[in-house]
C-alpha cells in the first residue's frame, strides 16, 4: 500500500488506513484544509473540501464494512460499489459545475458549499452510469419527496418580480421545480441580442430558494427536451408513480398551441400577476441593447 502523502510503501493495520504514519496524516490534512497565508481569501478554512480518494474510501466503507455506522443504509440494503478507483477519481475531478444547480465547482476540487457524490437512482449501486457530482446543498435537497415534478421554461434574460411570482407559484404546486432557459444562440435568434449570458442566467435562477434544478436547451424545442427528460431521467431518478407538471404563462392558454400537452401528466397555467417590470419597459431595454449595444 502506498501512502497518499509521501508515496512510500507501508503495511496496513486497518482496512481504511491510507497514510503510513500520524505525521503524514497530519501533514496531508494541513495541506488540504489550509492555503497560502499571503492571500487573504485563501486563508479561509475549506470546511467541506475532501479529496476524491477520501470520498471513494468512504463509499467502500459504507458499502462493504458491516462495522461502519452507515452500513445499514447502504451495504445492508444491498448497495454495492461497482466502480473502480481510477474511474471514480476521473469522474470526481472532471465536472466544472454541479449537475443540478449548475454552480461552478472550483478547480481545486472544492465548491461554494462542498462537492459530493450522488446516486441518480437511490436504489442502485455506485456505478459509472449511476453517479454524478453535485454540491452539498443540492444533495441535501434530494432527500425530500419528489412525487410531483414541475417544469417551467423561459428566456429569463431580465429577471423581475413577475418572474419571481411565477416561479414561486410553480414551486407551490410541485415537490421539485426544474427551470429551463434558452441557450445564447437560441436567445439571440429569438430576441436579437443576449443581455445576460447563459451561465449568469442559470446562476441567478439557481440562487432562488424555491428553484430546485436549472437546465438549458439549444436548438431543440421544449417538447423534445421534455420527451428526452422523461425517457432518460424520469423513471430512473424520481419516485415510482411521479407526475410531471408543465407550467405555462397565461398568454399560452389562448394561443391555440399548448407545448408539451401530450407529454406532460398535467398542464397548469400560471395566474397573471402585475409586475413592476412591465412588458413595454422590457421591450424598450431590449431595443436599447440591440441598437446601441448598452
Amino acid at each position: 500500500m502506498l501512502c497518499e502523502n509521501c508515496g512510500g510503501e507501508f503495511e496496513r493495520h486497518r482496512s481504511n488506513q491510507i497514510y503510513c504514519s500520524v505525521a503524514c496524516r497530519n501533514k496531508r490534512n494541513s495541506m488540504i484544509h489550509y492555503h497560502d497565508n499571503t492571500d487573504k481569501e485563501k486563508q479561509r478554512f475549506q470546511r467541506y473540501r475532501r479529496s476524491g480518494a477520501t470520498a471513494y474510501n468512504a463509499i467502500k466503507q459504507r458499502c462493504g464494512n458491516p462495522g461502519h455506522i452507515a452500513f445499514q443504509n447502504y451495504g445492508g440494503k444491498g448497495v454495492k460499489c461497482l466502480i473502480n478507483k481510477d474511474e471514480f477519481l476521473k469522474l470526481y475531478n472532471t465536472p466544472t459545475v454541479c449537475k443540478i444547480c449548475k454552480w461552478e465547482l472550483n478547480e481545486d476540487g472544492s465548491a461554494p458549499d462542498g462537492r459530493t457524490i450522488d446516486r441518480i437512482n437511490s436504489d442502485g449501486n455506485y456505478e459509472v452510469d449511476n453517479v454524478r457530482i453535485v454540491c452539498r446543498s443540492c444533495n441535501s435537497r434530494l432527500t425530500k419527496s419528489r412525487k410531483t415534478i414541475g417544469l417551467k421554461s423561459g428566456c429569463w434574460t431580465l429577471l423581475h418580480d413577475g418572474h419571481a411570482s411565477a416561479l414561486r407559484f410553480a414551486a407551490s404546486q410541485c415537490d421539485w421545480l426544474i427551470v429551463l432557459t434558452n441557450s445564447d444562440d437560441r436567445l439571440a435568434a429569438k430576441r436579437g441580442c443576449v443581455p445576460l449570458p447563459l451561465y449568469d442566467r442559470m446562476k441567478l435562477l439557481s440562487s432562488l430558494s424555491y428553484v430546485d434544478e436549472v437546465d438549458w436547451f439549444s436548438q431543440r424545442t421544449e417538447e423534445e427536451w421534455v420527451q428526452k427528460f422523461k425517457d432518460q431521467r424520469f423513471d430512473k431518478e424520481f419516485e415510482e408513480g411521479a407526475k410531471l407538471i408543465v407550467f405555462h404563462d397565461p398568454v399560452i392558454e389562448n394561443s391555440g398551441h399548448v407545448p408539451c400537452q401530450t407529454i406532460a401528466d398535467e398542464i397548469v397555467f400560471i395566474p397573471y400577476t402585475p409586475s413592476a417590470a412591465a412588458k413595454t419597459s422590457v421591450s424598450q431595454i431590449f431595443k436599447l441593447i440591440k441598437d446601441h449595444g448598452v
